[in-house]
């Protein structure tokens, strides 16, 4: 502001001109300042990725997001979408709407929204500006897409003003509108396809393949199947805790109790702590090591031992004896 001798209206225009990257270039850097061109190139950075990501954020929290759920949900209810009852239990599953449904319900209000914000911004340009409604409504809609062409001048401080408000809102919700469509397509595409995985379950084929063991499709293969069918879990993340419930379950039960728990965590902590004893001693099992051992495969207790016998340390003595055990 000192540097290039604007008011506080003048400098505050450019900075939310830069950091919402609409970039009229009514105002600039003084080409013959280093400093003033310095400053600019370190703020468009920061601006763009840090100011104006979290004042859109903020609008985005507080105010879009809000109205456009609500509105929604009002539509929802007032035309509730299509469902089955797949059991007879009351328990229904929501058939995808069409695409022009689909997107139409959801993108409606958002738009109205657009529409009504732009008409009013343009209307208090026509005032202050002395602008025609045609030249302050197509200035607004080309702010909000930040082109920013600048072929539309703002001349004084009270238009900048009214812009510095308008970009910070409208580029607000242009950017929560995109974020949204891509939510949506992804909510339809996952509906989607879940419904064809529903449809999918009078495949014989298709159901016989969740079959692990060969003795028919139990609830938990169906349900875990489905699921990574779906791709709302992986199959690797299911199996790691499928080999962790075998690990607990110490009585091979098919249930766990509270001392199967307790047993089975004693175990694996034992494993972790041999394990951190053998980092700390820094032994590296070679093949003299193995020969202690036969044909059997050194367990992380046995590391630990050769790691004691190669420190030399006092429990020397026990760890030969396990070793030769």
């Amino acid at each position: 502001m000192h540097v290039e001798g604007w008011n506080i209206w003048q400098s505050l225009y450019f900075l939310m001109v830069i950091a919402s990257s609409v970039g009229y270039g009514d105002l600039k850097p003084n080409p013959h300042g280093w400093e003033s061109r310095a400053f600019t190139v370190v703020y468009i950075i920061f601006g763009v990725c840090v100011v104006f990501a979290l004042l859109s954020s903020l609008i985005t929290k507080c105010v879009v997001k809000p109205f456009i759920d609500s509105s929604r949900a009002a539509l929802e209810r007032r035309f509730p979408q299509s469902a089955i009852d797949l059991d007879g239990t009351g328990v229904l599953v929501k058939v995808p709407r069409t695409p022009f449904c689909y997107y139409g319900k959801n993108l409606a209000i958002p738009l109205i929204m657009v529409v009504v914000i732009q008409c009013l911004f343009a209307w208090v340009f026509c005032i202050i500006e002395g602008w025609d409604f045609e030249t302050s409504f197509y200035h607004c809609i080309n702010t909000m897409a930040t082109v920013g062409y600048g072929d539309v001048a703002i001349n004084g401080d009270p238009g900048r003003m009214w812009a510095f408000f308008h970009i910070a809102i409208s580029v607000s919700i242009l950017s929560a509108i995109y974020a949204d469509v891509r939510t949506l397509q992804q909510k339809r595409a996952e509906a989607s396809h879940k419904m064809k995985m529903i449809q999918g379950s009078l495949d014989v084929n298709l159901m016989m393949s969740l079959d692990k063991n060969g003795d028919g499709v139990d609830k938990f293969e169906f349900v875990t199947g489905m699921l990574a069918l779906l791709n709302a879990v992986k199959q690797d993340d299911v199996d790691v805790f499928v080999k962790l419930f075998k690990v607990l379950d110490v009585d091979s039960s098919g249930t766990l109790t509270k001392d199967d728990i307790q047993e089975g965590l004693a175990a694996r902590q034992k494993q972790f702590d041999s394990m951190e004893n053998i980092f700390e001693a820094g032994s590296v099992i070679d093949r003299a090591d193995l020969a202690v051992f036969g044909p059997r495969a050194p367990s992380p207790l046995d590391a630990y031992n050769i790691a004691m016998l190669r420190r030399g340390g006092a429990n020397t003595a026990s760890s030969s004896s396990t070793l030769q055990g």
